[in-house]
């Protein structure tokens, strides 16, 4: 696994704004091998995970087969139904063949499948905004307090048939059940109305193919292709009433139209269905010349992404039949993206003009990106006559990068870079286009339409591996500043019209990241190693430009969510003393921290209390490997150790229904692991 940050696309696949995470297969080996890992834990934990090397046609041909089947029970009880949330039942298997019938030419094909079913587990309600409150000025929406309170439909009896339907939901109303009955269900607990369920297919294919062209010259070809299909039906709420989730209607044989939670006609299964194919080529010519002072790839990048979503809605279902039906929207749409690219980069060594460890890096990308949305036929925007079937936009930029390092030691590397790069625009397929009356059919900005965000940084730092008084010794260190145009948002305010919560995507003018990063590891003795890594970050929309217009309402942005001040982890793996017949025996314990942060962007305005707490989680992992000279190894390990309450995020819909919720984190987690290496 390889994490690059900042800005990227200069030298490989597609560009990106803020870094890419990178995981590579293992290749196969020549040589005939393998492991076998068995895993047990609480939760009903059961996982077997293996690999074996094939080596054939007197190793030309090399051939991994892998794979990996996890099932656990659930751990978040759902006191609506009964069930247990946060069941895994994942299979996965890998094919990887190597085949090299010349020195000079390499073929390396991976193929994946993954099946996931299961499902994830539900927020917690947090937020009710109460009628009559305002945030900075801006009045707040209360649609669930409002409609889910027994005061607003006094005399009528329609709450009395609400609660008749639904009789697990509170009878004293949704803000009631966050004041007084959700602080006491246990913190590990949910009561969620939406039935949550997941089921997904993926699909992988990858061929590498190298062939040395000799003279420091080697040509490379990457093919790609994923495709999956998803079924989900998810938490977004986190309450007894059902204020929103992903459903349909259905008619019976007497033509009475009722709400059908757990299926959808369309596709005969339930909630959201998302199918995805992508394709993509790249070609690359990677060489040296001028006395192998200057290092240089050239290189073609080609993507086709084609997605399909349906999106089913339904909001403030009270349950009144033959009197009035709840809100509903559905959202099926196609969207397609074609991302052509060309790039170029090197990196010249001043070594040879006297200037010893020295060097400069400049790489080059142009990129061209065109999205295309065509509305399905059973989505709301297809069966409006005043809405476009289809819209395109073409967009196309730069991205580039610039670097001087200087190795000034075996041990010590000092460098300075800047990058810039950017994420084409598109559109938001759950929202209507609006039309300009004053100039035909144009798209009005901020409805379904966004434009490309831009960025740049500039960052410097030193990376030191050697010794401290004779003892190993790692450090790590930067300091950067980006700087954002045009920041990608995602709202959920109340637009006009029937709907209720779409997700709109609007471009914040600007935004800031500032900060410093620091990697160490050190090991003071031979049987102990420390290590700790951390970040100081200060994100923050641009003040005077920060905000953005949503239905001719300009939103005040920030504070910048989704962003800790401080974050960071502490290791210490310690080498415990056993007799070396014995084999070897370690035990490392880390903890991970992070402060407050928000999960809102626009905390400030349509969406307060979107602040969460800070946390800490403590891990704890023995190893005991090459069980007295076997090739037998045993493990055991704890997660979250002191059963730490946390959240980890959460979803703000308070701008569309008036509610927010948030996600937690994983309770105490522990098992053990037998594996055998051959």
């Amino acid at each position: 696994v390889q994490v690059l940050k900042g800005p990227q696309g200069t030298l490989f696949g597609r560009n990106t704004t803020g870094g890419a995470v990178l995981y590579t297969a293992a290749r196969p080996k020549d040589e005939f091998g393998g492991y076998a890992k068995l895993r047990g834990g609480n939760f009903g934990l059961i996982e077997g995970q293996g690999a074996i090397n094939l080596p054939l046609l007197d190793n030309t041909l090399l051939v991994r087969l892998a794979g990996n089947i996890t099932q656990q029970d659930g751990w978040q009880e759902n006191l609506y139904d009964g069930r247990d949330l946060g069941e895994v039942d994942r299979k996965n298997g890998r094919l990887s063949a190597l085949w090299k019938p010349t020195e000079a030419l390499e073929n390396l094909t991976v193929l994946e499948v993954d099946h996931a079913r299961g499902n994830s587990t539900a927020t917690r309600l947090r937020t009710v905004n109460r009628c009559g409150q305002t945030n900075n000025g801006f009045a707040l929406n209360c649609a669930a307090d409002a409609l889910f309170n027994p005061a607003t439909w006094a005399g009528s009896g329609i709450w009395e048939n609400y609660l008749a339907h639904n009789p697990q939901a509170n009878p004293g109303g949704i803000a009631d059940y966050l004041d007084n009955v959700s602080p006491n269900i246990g913190f590990f607990k949910a009561n969620e109305v939406a039935p949550v369920y997941h089921d997904e297919d993926d699909y992988f294919a990858a061929n590498t193919t190298t062939f040395d062209l000799g003279d420091d010259l080697l040509l490379k070809n990457i093919a790609g292709f994923s495709a999956s299909d998803t079924h989900d039906l998810g938490s977004s709420v986190g309450a007894p009433d059902p204020v929103f989730y992903s459903a349909t209607f259905a008619t019976d044989a007497n033509g009475v139209i009722t709400l059908d939670a757990n299926g959808n006609p369309t596709y005969n299964k339930r909630g959201n269905h998302v199918e995805n194919k992508t394709y993509s080529n790249e070609l690359q010519l990677q060489g040296k010349t001028l006395d192998k002072a200057l290092t240089y790839i050239v290189g073609a990048y080609y993507q086709y992404e084609d997605s399909k979503t349906l999106f089913p809605q339904v909001y403030f279902n009270l349950y009144q039949p033959g009197l009035f039906l709840p809100a509903n929207a559905t959202s099926h749409f196609q969207i397609t993206d074609e991302t052509p690219a060309l790039f170029a980069q090197g990196t010249y060594d001043f070594s040879d003009m006297g200037l010893t460890g020295l060097s400069f890096t400049a790489g080059f990308r142009y990129t061209w990106e065109t999205v295309e949305i065509k509305q399905l036929a059973s989505g709301d925007n297809y069966r409006d006559p005043a809405q476009p079937r289809s819209q395109k936009k073409s967009f196309s930029d730069p991205s580039w990068t610039l670097g001087l390092s200087y190795q000034a030691t075996d041990q010590l590397l000092l460098y300075l870079q800047t990058r810039r790069s950017w994420r084409a625009g598109g559109f938001n397929g759950t929202a209507p286009a609006a039309i300009d009356p004053a100039n035909g059919d144009a798209v009005i900005d901020n409805t379904n339409l966004f434009e490309p965000e831009k960025t740049y940084d500039v960052e410097a730092g030193t990376k030191f591996a050697g010794e401290l008084f004779g003892r190993p010794l790692r450090v790590n260190l930067a300091v950067y500043n980006q700087w954002i145009k045009d920041v990608q948002r995602a709202v959920f305010p109340d637009p006009p019209g029937p709907a209720q919560s779409i997700a709109y995507t609007v471009n914040v003018p600007e935004a800031r990241v500032s900060g410093l990063e620091i990697d160490a590891m050190i090991k003071p003795v031979r049987w102990l190693e420390t290590g700790v890594s951390g970040s100081l970050t200060k994100a923050r929309f641009v003040n005077g430009k920060d905000e953005a217009d949503v239905f001719g309402t300009l939103y005040v942005f920030g504070p910048y969510a989704d962003a800790p001040r401080l974050s960071g982890s502490a290791y210490a793996s310690l080498l415990l003393p056993a007799p070396a017949q014995w084999g070897v025996m370690d035990l490392r314990a880390d903890i991970y921290s992070q402060s407050h942060m928000y999960f809102s962007n626009s905390n400030d305005s349509i969406t307060p209390d979107t602040r969460i707490p800070g946390y800490s989680v403590i891990n704890l992992r023995y190893d005991w490997t090459q069980i007295h000279g076997s090739r037998f190894s045993l493990a055991a390990f704890v997660r979250n150790l002191t059963e730490k309450e946390y959240y980890t995020g959460g979803f703000a819909l308070t701008g569309s229904l008036g509610v927010n919720s948030v996600a937690i984190g994983t309770p105490r987690m522990y098992g053990a692991e037998l594996s055998y290496e051959f």
